[in-house]
């Protein structure tokens, strides 16, 4: 059976049943119908004015028993009829149009209730989608049919997001042409921004990037008025949600953030789009408790959305996993945030018939003519894919208008709304505060929420910028800035027999750009891999060979966090730096772990973990051990780079690879002819390799025994208790500790092989 929705269709297995209505008289009809595993929809009862019911009373029809099953509210449909069914089953309905509009039919099987036509709002024919518009209210059954359960996230969305997991990009580590291309992406990008941005009354008012598609762009007005309908159906069951969401349009309305649309300009000429909403609760959060969504994403079936319209311009942000490293490496972090950031930058005039949403005058009223209110945003709407970029942009062009100091700090340590600032020296906090708000006071910008782990600071801060809380978010994660502790977040992993979809919708809900908790998610990733390779449906149960595997991998997540120190050492009069950057692979898996190595003149060295990052072998790939390890060299060479752009330390003194595969090692040394996939590889390593001799390090590549070699542990997996507690991971090897002159190392080279080596690699079986 294939269901079709707004979001498009789906294929389910359903089974066939026949089933007999009885109607007035003692009629029968039989009828084959199809099922469904679950109708996502609940029951609501239709609600008549009061002119409504003395019409309904007139015509010897009972309304009270009609609103009367309002006690069935909230309860799952369990059969849905379709119109042309029904028409069939009673043709001779009595049709009844009601004051408000509403049509009510009379007929065998019982009274028929019709949603209230909105035809004030529908698009005139010259625009040629009266037709559409019809097309889409028809395909509307009852108006006490009521779908809430809309999902936060689309299958595209998670199976995106499994896709990312797979590649290097999305993690901070890329290869060098790559990173290049995307700089060169980002610029012209940045420059169009910066020609369509306009200075009016000190501010920059921004246009939004269209992509060449919006032509084909459509109101999206049907969707919109249902989503409303459905909207209110959920929120007039909690009048303090309700109205404290009422409130929040009000305050933006007050701010000046959204405006009401003339009638006059609801037609206007050129683009228009309405954009569904809802509400997110946060309670952890210090100040707005609910938010507003808006769903720019949301289209008709074979439509466009604002978003398919829009350059998304992601690139142009700050990799995340820098910015958290970075505040790993310093004593003192100072964190803040700007208040309503996207709604601090104006949206040319032109632009805002795209941004429009709807609501209505009386919160507890329904959404027709007379209750509904047209909004536009006249700043930067949150929900459109492009405005991450365009705040980003704004700022960026308001940081390069003042030069400073510290404006260069910021640009370097800002992600979308946050600001993430690091010194060793605590009496430069003060200044770091002052500097960093008068930056964005210069923007039209609040920033505010501030808080540092220097409890002195924190008192000379005005408490009208002070965070509320002496624990916070830090990009993803939380941060105590009393213990000055990390605390990494681990969601529950899906109870019961899951689906595939519940499945990868956990392993995307990992949140971990570090890597610093990459072992206990190895397991979860075989799993859902031999899922797509069974090729198992999306909504299939998985099958029942892997549920036993996928139990003992469940019941291993006894915890829902793991907290760590923030700063990765305590001294900080280090003399040097090294990055220690090690590899390894497993029959599926290949992976690397990064380690920052600090030296002191009279202290032990402090070995600590800053980043990791495991990999699936390729799909449908036969790949040997060797290969893989090699595969594991390369994305250690790239983690490298990556390491050594985030980190920036001033100290950093050079750059160690280590992997326990011989042949692989060979591989890379060696200068003779390989096969065309070592060659591949190699050749990336090589040229990383020398772009950090560029840099004027000297890389060098050594072979470490497997028992010390903690990128072992990414490769192959292991369990969340012996992993927490685990020295070598996220310590290092304990060889660490002593002189390089000690370590246990087999073999230490650089571009070129020893023969003693060449002829060892041979017994174990000859290159590739």
């Amino acid at each position: 059976m294939k269901v079709i929705g707004i979001n498009g269709a789906e294929t389910v297995k359903s089974n066939r049943v026949r089933l007999q209505f009885k109607g007035e008289k003692d009629l029968v009809w039989t009828t084959e119908i199809s099922t469904h595993p679950e109708i996502p929809i609940i029951f609501r009862a239709p609600v008549f004015s009061s002119k409504d019911i003395k019409h309904l009373k007139r015509k010897r029809i009972n309304p009270y028993s009609i609103m009367g099953m309002r006690t069935e509210n909230g309860d799952r449909i369990d059969l849905i009829l379709g119109a042309s069914f029904i028409a069939k089953l009673a043709p001779e309905a009595k049709r009844h149009v009601l004051p408000s509009g509403r049509i009510v039919e009379e007929t065998k099987l019982g009274i028929i209730t019709h949603p209230t036509p909105s035809n004030e709002f529908r698009l005139s024919s010259e625009r040629g989608l009266e037709v559409e518009t019809n097309e889409y209210y028809n395909s509307v059954v009852v108006n006490t049919l009521e779908v809430v359960e809309y999902r936060q996230v689309s299958e595209a969305q998670i199976f995106e997001g499994i896709s990312r997991l797979f590649q290097l990009e999305h993690v901070g580590i890329q290869p060098q042409e790559l990173a290049e291309k995307g700089r060169e992406s980002d610029e012209t990008l940045l420059e169009k921004f910066r020609e369509s941005a306009t200075m009016v009354d000190g501010k920059i008012q921004v246009a939004l990037p269209f992509n060449g598609r919006e032509a084909d762009l459509t109101d999206n007005f049907p969707v919109c008025i249902l989503r409303l309908s459905s909207l209110l159906t959920v929120l007039q069951k909690d009048k303090r949600t309700l109205w404290e969401y009422d409130l929040v349009i009000k305050t933006q309305l007050a701010e000046g953030i959204i405006e009401v649309v003339p009638e006059s300009e609801l037609h206007a000429e050129g683009l228009h789009y309405y954009m569904p909403h809802r509400h997110v609760m946060k309670e952890e959060s210090c100040t707005t408790k609910l938010r507003i969504v808006l769903d720019a994403s949301s289209r008709m079936r074979g439509r466009l959305s604002l978003n398919d319209c829009l350059h998304a311009g992601p690139s142009l942000l700050l990799p995340i996993l820098g910015i958290l490293m970075r505040a790993r490496c310093s004593k003192y972090l100072l964190i803040a945030d700007i208040a309503k950031a996207f709604h601090q930058v104006p949206l040319r005039p032109e632009f805002r018939n795209v941004v429009k949403f709807l609501w209505v005058k009386d919160p507890e009223g329904s959404p027709n003519h007379e209750n509904l209110v047209v909004y536009r945003f006249t700043k930067l709407p949150f929900g459109a894919s492009s405005s991450p970029f365009i705040l980003a942009a704004t700022i960026l062009l308001y940081l390069e208008m003042n030069p400073h100091e510290i404006n260069e700090r910021i640009k370097s340590n800002l992600y979308v709304d946050n600001v993430v600032l690091t010194t060793n020296e605590e009496s430069e906090l003060p200044e770091l505060y002052s500097g960093s708000k008068k930056a964005f006071n210069n923007m039209s910008m609040n920033l505010r929420e501030y808080m540092t782990n220097s409890k002195g600071t924190m008192e000379k801060v005005p408490v009208v910028d002070r965070a509320q809380s002496e624990v916070n978010k830090l990009l993803g994660h939380v941060w105590d800035s009393v213990n000055d502790t990390i605390t990494i977040k681990i969601p529950k992993p899906p109870t019961g027999h899951p689906t595939k979809r519940q499945m990868a919708s956990f392993l995307a809900s990992n949140y971990d750009p570090q890597g610093l908790l990459s072992p206990i998610i190895v397991p979860v990733k075989e799993v859902i891999q031999k899922l797509w390779e069974k090729e198992v449906k999306w909504k299939q149960r998985i099958p029942k060979q892997l549920l036993k595997e996928w139990e003992v991998i469940k019941e291993s997540f006894t915890q829902t966090s793991y907290t760590l120190p923030r700063q990765l050492v305590v001294h900080y009069d280090y003399e040097s730096v090294q990055l220690l950057v090690f590899s390894d692979a497993s029959e599926r898996h290949f992976a690397t772990a990064v380690y920052a190595h600090f030296r002191y003149k009279d202290r032990e060295p402090v070995t600590k973990l800053v980043m990791s990052k495991s990999k699936v072998k390729p799909k449908n790939v036969s790949l040997s051990i060797p290969r893989l390890e090699l595969m594991g060299m390369e994305i250690a060479s790239h983690a490298s780079l990556t390491a050594y752009k985030e980190l920036k330390m001033e100290k950093l003194k050079g750059v160690k690879f280590f992997s326990d595969s011989m042949i692989a090692l060979y591989w890379v040394l060696k200068k003779e002819k390989l096969t065309k996939f070592a060659h591949n590889r190699v050749e990336k390593i090589h040229q990383n390799t020398l772009w950090l001799k560029g840099k004027g390090f000297d890389p060098s590549f050594h072979h470490c025994p497997t028992e010390y070699n903690p990128a072992d542990l990414a490769s192959r997996g292991v369990v969340m208790e012996k992993l927490f507690n685990n020295s070598l991971w996220f310590d290092g090897p304990e060889f660490l500790k002593n002189p390089e002159s000690e370590w246990p190392i087999r073999l230490e080279g650089k571009i070129s092989y020893p023969q003693e080596f060449r002829e060892l690699i041979f017994e174990r079986g000859g290159p590739e």
